[in-house]
């Protein structure tokens, strides 16, 4: 029997319990934005490594549905679906949390970035990386790797996410897709990086 996705990351966290270095993505919306926002809202914060590094020159807010790490004066987190997410914030970041979640909640996220949020910045796994090969026709997949158990994972078409957020309103700011933002150990997966404004 397949191991639900909240009981598969909740384990992942009990047992990897040493924060890593904050992400590549992290460091690049740091300087993309530089002074322009105050409040950040992350969906799908893990660990917390991104949460607390943004958390050094902005109020952040964090989110993940199996884990919590400690608050600290800049960086609140709650066990939260982003499903139900909520208040108005100057960016929604999400790295590597779309691609977890079905292509349902990705549309509940980017509505709600685009009637709350000035911007919204992206990194996940694209449909050119290596591990989409056996996926379905959805582009989802439960592969087992060298690194990590079978879990959920959905692959994200770069070129479709570019128009879907075009046609709901968004204006891109960045849209690259490469093999170059996450490495990790021995891995260079291919992934697509958007940061948006809302106009709001």
């Amino acid at each position: 029997m397949q191991m639900s996705e909240i009981d598969y990351w909740t384990k992942y966290y009990q047992t990897h319990n040493i924060r890593e270095q904050p992400s590549l993505f992290s460091k690049y919306v740091m300087t993309h934005f530089e002074q322009q926002i105050d409040s950040v809202l992350e969906i799908g914060c893990g660990d917390g490594k991104d949460a607390y590094f943004l958390g050094t020159r902005y109020n952040v807010t964090a989110l993940d549905i199996a884990n919590k790490p400690d608050d600290t004066e800049t960086v609140k987190f709650h066990n939260q679906s982003m499903e139900k997410l909520s208040n108005k914030h100057d960016l929604l970041y999400s790295r590597f949390s779309l691609h977890s979640v079905s292509e349902k909640i990705e549309n509940t996220v980017l509505q709600f970035a685009l009637e709350n949020c000035k911007y919204i910045a992206i990194e996940a796994r694209s449909t050119k990386d290596m591990l989409c090969e056996g996926a379905n026709k959805n582009n989802e997949s439960w592969a087992d790797t060298t690194y990590a158990n079978a879990h959920y994972r959905r692959f994200i078409n770069f070129e479709k996410m570019k128009q879907k957020m075009i046609d709901m309103g968004f204006l891109l700011e960045v849209s690259e897709e490469s093999n170059k933002f996450a490495p990790y150990k021995t891995q260079n997966p291919t992934c697509i990086r958007i940061i948006a404004c809302t106009n709001k």
